[in-house]
């Protein structure tokens, strides 16, 4: 590793440190060994499928973007102008952490919603979550109350 790097293409206090380097690769071995990379997968599946359900119900929700377990619902003030909507964005995180669901705004104009899901989490635990915050945007919005996990 230390050959392969030419002068000043890394830099860092630890670089090219041998415990670091040790440490690296048993972080790789357990993410092979767990097989994290299918478990990303179908979490970002069922997730999807989830939120997708959710923006058919709630034209306010303008986009779902990302990677498996890791995505962001952009709020919209309709879906024909696709203009930033952060009062609704607010509106529902406030309304999941009244459910105990935290949930952190981003985006330039602060009008998206990160979810970001830990790989160890069951599908249980990511279906209860989900049912939650299905709840606080149907609170938020003011519109049809939302489906369970179940019944999809």
């Amino acid at each position: 590793m230390v050959d392969a790097a030419g002068d000043s293409t890394i830099g860092g206090t630890f670089v090219g440190s041998p415990l670091g380097c040790v440490a690296g690769i048993a972080v790789l071995d357990e993410i092979d060994r767990l097989d994290l990379l299918s478990r990303g997968r179908s979490i970002g599946k069922l997730m999807r499928a989830r939120f997708a359900e959710l923006q058919s119900r709630h034209p306010q929700i303008g986009d779902v973007r990302g990677l498996g377990p890791m995505l962001a619902l952009e709020f919209v003030r309709d879906a024909g102008s696709k203009l930033p909507a952060p009062e609704l964005a607010t509106a529902v995180a406030e309304a999941a952490l009244r459910r105990g669901l935290l949930i952190l705004k981003a985006g330039i104009d602060g009008n998206c919603l990160r979810v970001l899901v830990a790989l160890v989490a069951t599908d249980e635990q990511i279906e209860e979550s989900l049912d939650v915050f299905a709840e606080a945007v149907a609170e938020a919005l003011g519109s049809k109350a939302p489906m369970a996990a179940a019944t999809l």
